[in-house]
């Protein structure tokens, strides 16, 4: 039955516009260029926030008036051992690295309001950092920003992979002693479904939530939270399969509608939970990667929800520019 049909008799719904839990501040990208369609994708999606690890693309985002959040997806090399981890004598090493690093981006006219210091450090794909290391990087980190007279760049963190996987949100951020919080700007986490106990998108959100959220308020309930990675690893969305969103061929997850739909109600289930900004992973596809994700691939072929008609513009029909 729609809206319109219902008789004036049943109950009406009013809602306190100006009674907000949080504010949400804008939709953000994982990108890795400044390619054309990139940028369409920025206009599309009204994109307010970047995730990059790119200085050209991190400037062309900042000229653009997008808020950059620069990122180091590793840390170097020499400074961990054979299982990927940092070594707790070179954490004070990596700080260094991360001010030197901002304090050269700045020295070229970027100025990064955030950064985040490694990719998921809660596993050794890239470089896991344990808690307390990762405690005492904060904290270091800041200091050395502070010293090079970088105080307004935040830091987000500790940006783990998923909102509750095996509890590590509530350990990573519980081991922050009150320097170690008062050292971020933003909490951060990702959200991803497929660790096997998701599959139901917004209700998987909801299920895992607390472990991030709540842990994070519990320390410290004034600071933001981005949710600096999200999508879907799910391929059926109200019983329509679609192709995995890791195969990258011709036709793919952003094909579909129902791959939409699905990123779409994460997104918004994240926002309603308390996200001030989500980063949709990824406003473009690369040529290296095996991933059939991209916005641009989304914004190209997707119908929109509220027409009938086929019309090019994907996910900014559902959350973009009106």
């Amino acid at each position: 039955m729609f809206p319109w049909s219902r008789k004036l008799s049943e109950p009406e719904l009013v809602v306190d516009v100006h009674s907000t839990t949080h504010e949400f501040w804008g939709l953000g990208a994982q990108t890795w260029d400044a390619s054309a369609d990139t940028l369409r994708v920025y206009n599309d999606l009204n994109i307010q926030y970047v995730r990059v690890s790119s200085t050209s693309a991190a400037v062309v985002a900042a000229n653009m008036g997008i808020n950059v959040m620069f990122l180091r997806w590793s840390v170097p090399s020499q400074w961990v051992d054979g299982d990927n981890e940092l070594l707790t004598e070179y954490v004070d090493d990596y700080a260094v690295y991360w001010a030197d690093t901002v304090g050269n981006l700045a020295a070229g006219g970027l100025v990064p309001p955030y950064i985040e210091l490694s990719n998921e450090p809660d596993g050794n794909w890239n470089t896991y950092i344990s808690p307390a290391n990762y405690n005492t990087l904060v904290k270091l980190t800041r200091v050395e920003l502070d010293a090079r007279g970088l105080a307004d760049v935040g830091i987000v963190g500790p940006s783990l992979a998923n909102l509750d996987w095996d509890n590590h949100n509530s350990t990573w951020i519980n081991a922050l002693d009150a320097q170690g919080v008062a050292s971020l700007a933003v909490w951060g986490s990702h959200t991803w479904d497929d660790h096997g106990s998701c599959g139901d998108g917004a209700g998987c959100i909801n299920r895992q939530w607390p472990d991030f959220g709540d842990s994070a308020d519990a320390q410290d309930s004034s600071l933001p939270k981005f949710i600096s990675e999200f999508a879907t690893k799910e391929n059926v969305f109200h019983g329509v399969t679609y192709p995995h969103p890791d195969s990258y061929r011709d036709y793919n997850a952003t094909n579909s509608m129902p791959y939409a739909a699905r990123v779409y109600e994460n997104g918004l289930a994240l926002v309603n939970r308390g996200a001030n900004v989500p980063f949709i992973w990824q406003a473009t596809d690369q040529s290296w990667g095996n991933q059939g994700v991209g916005a641009s691939s989304i914004c190209q072929v997707i119908p929109s929800l509220f027409f009938t008609h086929f019309k090019p513009c994907g996910l900014s029909c559902l959350w973009g520019r009106r």
